[in-house]
């Protein structure tokens, strides 16, 4: 099963062997190989990371339940697409249906993207059940783990239960272990679309492309553990000629650590699948919420305008608040009607964004488009596009009552209207950065069958419709920045970072051992420069410092500011905008990636010829730790400089690496930032 592919096209990375009914993909670290079996049944047969196996027996990578319908996949045709894509073409009895799997390799990252479709060539009707788009069997071995990740949280307690990763030995797994979106639908509110395969040697990370429902379920079957990936809770009546697309997913293969194979899946995310950055960023936010919240008017906010552009900030976002109908009684009185309040605003948003242009920033607006007021205007003129379920709107309960109904996205009227509303929004308002929220989720979604889908997948219909709203955002805005909320974290995961340039990671921010514990956790699925956390507060050094793992900012009423908190947030912002170029690089956690008394961070530039650390004592007896960074270079020199003060040292690559660095803090809580960046050639010559 594992013999070399007698090769009938091959480009070194995808060998085909038509005629044996073999395929194989092979990238640095990750190899997969499908053979056809004498039944004529094709399965993948091998999974390998590095020396590890992770299919203990045949499987067909994909599952699609209902009907009864085994699991098989005959008749296929390969094809090597452009030298980078395997397309395997085959059919599922007893329906007869058609499944297309075309696996796009990225060679140089061993990652590898698999897109399945599934077409109705028969001539009827045919019923599918939730979708698989990754199925495995993988062994029963002490030697090796399943890791998941939690979704975003309110946490006010430590250990926070946010971004925590949870690992289990796969000889552990029991009948059945799952986890999934949150109960309302949101694909992270209670964990995050991923996991992995660890072992010592390195091992596989997984990410389904899916903003909704979805489910990962492991369980013992025999001497296996079967493990099934895919979306949940949806059914479709797929017609004939019909074809219906799987969420993609993304496996890659790793060497090493955990902070290996995160620091290799942010780059290959970086590099091909989120949207492109602005130069100098992430950029430094202001936001208003956690001060004013609704409370907002054009004179209050251009006065914290001022003070935060001489703060450094760079962009300023005004939240809830700005528009038409919004009720201090009411949290989503006007919502749907996003016009600007000229009582509020009497010169309107874009002179207010020209103010804040004028004083070096750029300008941001809030919305939360898929919630609308169900008294509001728009409700009234189209009741037919609110999402519904067994006859009645899908509302948000509230402490006071309902708090605002949800629309239907599967409704291509809905769809129209919201982007088109959304970029006069951004054009009429001159907005740079817009911060897209959602507060409520459609938890099994809508069933109305007029709404162009049908009443068992309108989660499915509504998640491919947000898709299409924020595709044409970009297309029509291709300067707008996106920030994805939700709550604070509650629809992270590869979906949404296609379209959007930054996340916020948790509604709370409020105490920094928490923010830096979430996005130590958040950064194992998402490039750093989208763990979006703000200071409130709280105005010390080690608070500020403490959001510098990420994309930064400040939501506080700085003219209640103290001269010594404004030199102290001055001296934050220096610190960050020197670590800013370093957060498209690596990352590694060099006290783990779990809760403890200390927390400390390296961050290496992407050039790999500097690299920061920051650490932080949060409590505990213990004043100094001693840390052992990853040195880019063992033969140069490295210089150390504390941001504490003190002389400069000077220490050897390879006596950097075997003894690490003493880091004192006395101060509880309290941190301190090394800056490390190698001397000149000449010094390593003479030195």
């Amino acid at each position: 099963m594992q013999g070399p592919v007698d090769v009938a096209v091959s480009d070194g990375t995808i060998a085909a062997s038509p005629e044996a009914g073999v395929w194989a993909i092979e990238t640095p670290v990750l190899a997969l190989r499908w053979e056809r079996d004498r039944g004529g049944d094709t399965r993948l047969v091998s999974l390998r990371t590095g020396g590890r196996e992770w299919v203990s027996s045949p499987v067909p990578v994909f599952a699609i339940a209902g009907s009864s319908m085994p699991v098989a996949f005959e008749d296929v045709e390969a094809t090597v697409v452009d030298g980078r894509s395997l397309r395997l073409c085959g059919r599922v009895p007893p329906s007869g249906l058609t499944v297309v799997m075309s696996v796009t390799v990225y060679e140089p990252d061993s990652v590898v993207v698999a897109d399945i479709e599934v077409e109705n060539r028969t001539g009827g009707d045919v019923e599918l059940g939730s979708l698989s788009s990754l199925h495995l069997t993988v062994p029963r071995d002490g030697d090796a783990s399943l890791a998941v990740l939690a979704g975003g949280r309110w946490d006010e307690s430590l250990p926070p239960r946010g971004y925590r990763l949870q690992t289990t030995n796969l000889d552990e797994i029991g009948r059945r272990v799952a986890v999934g979106a949150a109960a309302d639908g949101r694909s992270s509110g209670e964990h995050v679309p991923w996991f992995a395969l660890l072992d010592d040697a390195g091992g596989l990370l997984a990410a389904m492309a899916w903003s909704g429902r979805w489910q990962l379920g492991i369980a013992r079957s025999g001497e296996d553990n079967g493990l099934t990936f895919g979306i949940s809770d949806f059914s479709h009546r797929l017609a004939p000629g019909e074809k219906l697309a799987l969420p993609s997913v993304v496996l890659a293969g790793f060497a090493g650590d955990l902070d290996d194979g995160a620091n290799a899946w942010r780059r290959w995310v970086s590099r091909y699948w989120m949207p492109s950055t602005p130069p100098d960023w992430p950029w430094i936010q202001y936001n208003h919420w956690y001060a004013y919240f609704g409370d907002i008017d054009a004179e209050r906010l251009l006065e914290e305008a001022r003070l935060a552009a001489t703060a450094g900030c760079e962009v300023f976002v005004i939240d809830d608040g700005w528009f038409r109908g919004r009720r201090p009684d009411s949290y989503v009185a006007g919502w749907g009607d996003w016009v600007e309040d000229l009582t509020r605003f009497p010169d309107g948003l874009r002179a207010f964004g020209e103010q804040v242009r004028s004083l070096g920033m750029r300008f941001g607006l809030w919305v939360e488009p898929e919630r609308v007021d169900e008294d509001g205007d728009l409700v009234r003129q189209h009741p037919d596009w609110v999402a519904t379920r067994r006859g009645g709107p899908i509302r948000k309960p509230g402490s006071d009552g309902p708090e605002g109904v949800h629309l239907c996205l599967g409704n291509p009227e809905v769809q129209r209207w919201m982007t088109d509303e959304i970029i006069r929004v951004v054009r009429d308002y001159g907005v740079d950065w817009l911060k897209w929220d959602y507060n409520m989720g459609y938890g099994l979604g809508c069933d109305a069958e007029d709404h162009g889908h049908q009443s068992t997948d309108g989660h499915f219909a509504h998640t491919h419709g947000l898709y299409a709203v924020l595709a044409r955002l970009r297309a029509a805005c291709p300067d707008l920045v996106i920030e994805n909320c939700a709550s604070g974290g509650h629809r992270i995961d590869l979906g949404t970072l296609r379209h959007t340039h930054t996340n916020w990671v948790s509604d709370y921010t409020h105490r920094a051992a928490i923010c830096r514990q979430h996005v130590q956790g958040a950064g194992l699925v998402l490039p750093l420069v989208h763990l979006n956390t703000w200071a409130l507060e709280d105005r010390d050094l080690s608070d500020f410092r403490s959001r510098m793992g990420g994309a930064f900012g400040v939501s506080s009423f700085m003219g209640r500011w103290t001269a010594e908190e404004r030199a102290t947030f001055e001296q934050a912002v220096a610190e960050y905008r020197r670590i800013r170029p370093c957060l498209t690089g690596d990352r590694y956690l060099l006290t783990g990636p779990w809760h403890g008394d200390w927390d400390a961070w390296q961050i290496v530039h992407p050039s790999d010829v500097s690299f920061a650390i920051l650490a932080f004592r949060d409590h505990g007896h213990v004043s100094e730790i001693r840390v052992h960074p990853r040195v880019p270079d063992m033969d140069r020199t490295w210089r150390i400089e504390r941001a504490s003060g003190g002389t400069a040292e000077t220490v050897s690559g390879r006596d950097l690496a075997a003894n690490g660095i003493v880091i004192s803090i006395e101060e509880v809580p309290g941190s301190e930032i090394l800056w490390c960046s190698p001397t000149s050639p000449e010094a390593d010559r003479t030195g």
